[in-house]
C-alpha cells in the first residue's frame, strides 16, 4: 500500500479519524454551496446508550483508519491529498484560474476520489440540490466511480453537477469518458454530458464551444447529440448514432482539433464507432478553455436523475 497508517496520522494535521468523521457525514464539500462530495464508509455503531465506549472508540479509530487507507490506496503516499481534494478549496470558489496548459496526457478513474480535479488544473461544481459523490457500484474499472445527480424539479432545482479540467487546450486531442445511465428517462429539455467552453484569458466568463448531450428519440431511447456553439450549427447529422445502452457502460470519445479558421476537425465516437465527423470548420475561437464532465439537465422525467462516470481521459491517441 505504501506507507503505514501511523505515518499518515503522525505526518498529517488531520487524523484518520477526523477525516473519516467528516467524510462519512458529508462535511467535506466539492463546492462552497453545500456538502456534496462523500465517500460511502460504514457508520459508527453506538452502544445501548447511544454513544461509543472509549474502548469501542479506540478500536474504531484504527479500524476506520485502516479502511480509509484500504479504500484510498494512495493516501499514505500522498499524505494530505485526501484532505485537499475533498475540501471546498478544491472547487476554486474564487475562480483562481491560471493560464497553465492542460496536464497532457491525463486521466482519472476516481480511485483517489476527486483528486484528479484539484485546483488549479480543475475543480468540481454543483448547483442547488445537485450532488456529486464517489461510489463503489457501478464501476467501469477499479474500485470507484463518480455519481452525478441532478434534479430538474422547479420546486427543488439542481440542474448542474460537473467536474472541470481547465487550461490551454492541446492543439488536438481525444477527450473520453465512460458513462452509465441506470434507467430510461424522458428528456424533453437539455441533458448535457460533455461541455467545452473557452475565453481569451483565464479571467472573466467563458463562452460555449461544443456540447455533447442526450436527446429523446423514442419513448425509452436516448441518442447522442452535438451542438456547435461557435457557429450555431445545431443540426449535425447523427443518424449513425445508435441509442445509448441503458444499465450498461458506454464510452464517449471526442476528437478535437482546434482551429480559429476553417481548418478544424471534430470526431465523435460512441463505443469506438464514429457517429459524427466534421471537417473544414472553426472549432475554437479562444486561447484558454474548460472541459466539463458530469451532468447538466433540464426537463427530465423523473426529475431526479443520476448518471455515473468513470475512466475519464485526455489523450493524444485514439
Amino acid at each position: 500500500m505504501g506507507g503505514s497508517c501511523s505515518r499518515w496520522v503522525s505526518s498529517s494535521p488531520w487524523s484518520c479519524t477526523q477525516i473519516w468523521y467528516n467524510l462519512t457525514r458529508g462535511a467535506l464539500a466539492s463546492g462552497p454551496l453545500r456538502p456534496a462530495v462523500r465517500l460511502h464508509l460504514p457508520s459508527v455503531r453506538a452502544n445501548s446508550r447511544g454513544r461509543s465506549s472509549p474502548r469501542e472508540t479506540s478500536k474504531l479509530w484504527f479500524a476506520q483508519c485502516a479502511l480509509l487507507l484500504a479504500t484510498l490506496p494512495t493516501a499514505c503516499d500522498k499524505q494530505l491529498e485526501v484532505a485537499v481534494c475533498l475540501t471546498p478549496e478544491s472547487a476554486a470558489p474564487d475562480g483562481g484560474l491560471t493560464a497553465t496548459g492542460f496536464v497532457f496526457p491525463w486521466s482519472t478513474g476516481f480511485e483517489n476520489g476527486f483528486c484528479g480535479y484539484s485546483h488549479p488544473g480543475g475543480f468540481c461544481l454543483h448547483s442547488g440540490s445537485a450532488t456529486s459523490e464517489i461510489v463503489t457500484s457501478p464501476v467501469h474499472s477499479g474500485n470507484f466511480a463518480a455519481a452525478y445527480t441532478t434534479n430538474s424539479d422547479p420546486a427543488n432545482p439542481g440542474n448542474q453537477t460537473r467536474c472541470v479540467r481547465q487550461g490551454t487546450f492541446p492543439a488536438s486531442a481525444y477527450y473520453g469518458a465512460w458513462y452509465y445511465v441506470p434507467s430510461a428517462r424522458i428528456a424533453s429539455g437539455t441533458w448535457n454530458l460533455l461541455h467545452f467552453s473557452g475565453n481569451d484569458t483565464p479571467t472573466g466568463p467563458t463562452r460555449g464551444l461544443w456540447d455533447v448531450s442526450l436527446v429523446q428519440i423514442d419513448t425509452d431511447q436516448l441518442r447522442i447529440w452535438v451542438d456547435d456553439l461557435i457557429d450555431g450549427n445545431v443540426n449535425p447529422d447523427l443518424s449513425a448514432a445508435p441509442p445509448i445502452p441503458i444499465d450498461t457502460w458506454f464510452h464517449l470519445k471526442f476528437y478535437y482539433k482546434r482551429a480559429s479558421d476553417a481548418t478544424g476537425e471534430i470526431i465523435l465516437y460512441q463505443d469506438d464507432q464514429v457517429v459524427l465527423h466534421l471537417t473544414a470548420l472553426v472549432t475554437d475561437n479562444s486561447n484558454w478553455g474548460q472541459w466539463y464532465v458530469g451532468s447538466y439537465s433540464t426537463g427530465l422525467s423523473p426529475s431526479k436523475t443520476t448518471v455515473y462516470v468513470d475512466d475519464v481521459s485526455l489523450s493524444p491517441d485514439p
